[in-house]
C-alpha cells in the first residue's frame, strides 16, 4: 500500500470563527498538517521560507492593502509551487483572484462540505 506524503498548509486569517471552521474540517485529512496561523505578512513569509507549504488559505477581503504584492512575495520566497485559496465574504472577487493565479475561493461563512470538496480535489491532484 502506497503511503500518502504529508502535505502542509498555512492559514492567513484573523477571524477566529473562520480559523476554527477551517482547521476542524482539515483535521479529518490526516496527511495535511497546519504549519501556522497568522494575520501578519512578516510571520507568513517567515513560515513560508522555513516550511514550504503546499497550500495557503488567505483572507482576501481586507487583511492586506495590496493583496497582489503579498501573494507575489510569498510565491517568490517559497522553493516550490504554492496553491492559493482565497477566503472572502463576496464572490465578486473571484475574477481578481483568477488573475492572480489563485486555485480556488471559499466564501465565508465557510461550509465544511465546500472545504472537504476542495481538499479532495487537491488530494487527487497533489498525491
Amino acid at each position: 500500500m502506497k503511503l500518502k506524503a504529508t502535505k502542509k498548509y498555512l492559514l492567513i486569517e484573523e477571524d477566529q470563527s473562520t480559523i476554527k471552521t477551517l482547521q476542524n474540517a482539515l483535521f479529518e485529512f490526516k496527511n495535511w498538517n497546519c504549519i501556522g496561523v497568522t494575520n501578519s505578512l512578516e510571520m507568513a513569509n517567515s513560515i513560508v521560507m522555513k516550511e514550504y507549504p503546499d497550500v495557503i488559505f488567505i483572507q482576501v477581503d481586507n487583511l492586506f492593502k495590496d493583496l497582489e504584492q503579498v501573494v507575489s512575495i510569498l510565491r517568490y520566497n517559497c522553493k516550490q509551487e504554492i496553491k492559493f485559496v482565497g477566503i472572502s465574504t463576496v464572490e465578486e472577487i473571484a475574477y481578481e483572484l483568477i488573475r492572480m493565479n489563485f486555485n480556488n475561493l471559499l466564501i465565508s461563512p465557510l461550509k465544511r462540505i465546500e472545504i472537504k470538496k476542495l481538499m479532495l480535489r487537491f488530494e487527487r491532484n497533489v498525491t
